[in-house]
């Protein structure tokens, strides 16, 4: 941050000193090669760098570098927004197995969708090449490109993220759609209270505790139907197709790939559609609940997969 010694300022670590500014030619100061103003702040405010940028911030308040310097990691999407609430969207550095272990590594965090703190484990689709592989493949970098390239956090690392308990809560959506059933990329889809050793080598079998579904309308984040599949199909990673009763059913309980939602985001229904699929066992993916037969195949969509 910026600190004062009466006379002038300069870059500082709370409670240390050091670093300069520069003056601008057309006015205001630069450090780092970032310009700011001062007039920005409020009274007993200082400028604190989160390693990106510059930003207000009460001294001794919210660690703004957590996640963004390789000294100070997160251990999960959900630790970092939790110790800085004002965390957006993007890349961010994370240590699942404390200091002395493997390296800090970048994974994409989605801190604006449901509280935030849900961390990408991976970007896939139909014969991506991921099936049945627990290492980890490709660049966090890509998880808003439409480019065909695939991510995967290594199975071990979601698990450390999702700890020991093996509870977890699941966000799915999807990048461009599969046109014969949708005009759009229109829905995302949450799981809640999931409990299952993950694994993307196989099969995960069905959680141990009762889950929620939930499709969202993505404009707006509108809840479209609330209800319960079974989990533990064939295939890889998390699978689920059998409707199941739940309490607190909103729209009809067999949503039919649109069909019975409260929004009907799909233009084709048909009863067997209420399939979440991360990995068939012919390697496809599907999202199959108020946005018509979601499936990647011969489209060009990218189906996402977060947890927290």
């Amino acid at each position: 941050m910026l600190q004062s010694d009466g006379t002038t300022w300069a870059c500082a670590a709370v409670g240390s000193g050091g670093g300069a500014y520069t003056a601008q030619s057309g006015g205001g100061l630069s450090l780092a090669d970032q310009a700011f103003s001062l007039q920005a702040c409020g009274s007993g405010q200082v400028l604190q760098s989160n390693g990106a940028s510059w930003a207000c911030a009460t001294p001794g308040a919210t660690d703004l570098t957590i996640g963004r310097l390789r000294t100070n990691p997160g251990t999960s999407s959900a630790d970092i927004k939790n110790r800085m609430p004002s965390a957006d969207n993007g890349i961010y550095l994370m240590d699942t197995d404390g200091t002395g272990g493997n390296p800090p590594f970048e994974v994409y965090c989605d801190m604006m969708r449901d509280g935030g703190g849900w961390t990408l484990i991976m970007r896939v689709w139909y014969q991506s090449g991921l099936a049945g592989s627990a290492a980890g493949f490709g660049s966090a970098r890509e998880a808003n490109s439409y480019r065909l390239e695939p991510y995967k956090l290594a199975d071990a690392a979601v698990r450390a993220i999702i700890g020991s308990d093996n509870q977890f809560d699941i966000l799915v959506d999807q990048f461009g759609h599969n046109t014969t059933y949708s005009t759009g990329n229109h829905e995302y889809i949450l799981v809640r209270n999931y409990t299952g050793a993950y694994t993307y080598t196989t099969a995960v079998p069905e959680s141990s505790t009762a889950t929620v579904f939930e499709s969202y309308r993505a404009v707006d984040n509108t809840i479209a139907w609330r209800g319960r599949l079974q989990c533990g199909d064939p295939g890889y990673g998390i699978n689920c197709s059998s409707l199941l009763s739940t309490p607190n059913p909103l729209g009809d309980p067999n949503p039919q790939g649109g069909l019975g939602c409260l929004i009907a985001m799909g233009t084709q229904t048909n009863a067997a559609w209420h399939t979440l699929y991360q990995g068939a066992t012919n390697s496809d993916t599907y999202i199959y609940i108020c946005n018509g037969a979601q499936h990647t195949s011969t489209y060009s969509n990218v189906h996402r997969w977060f947890v927290r």
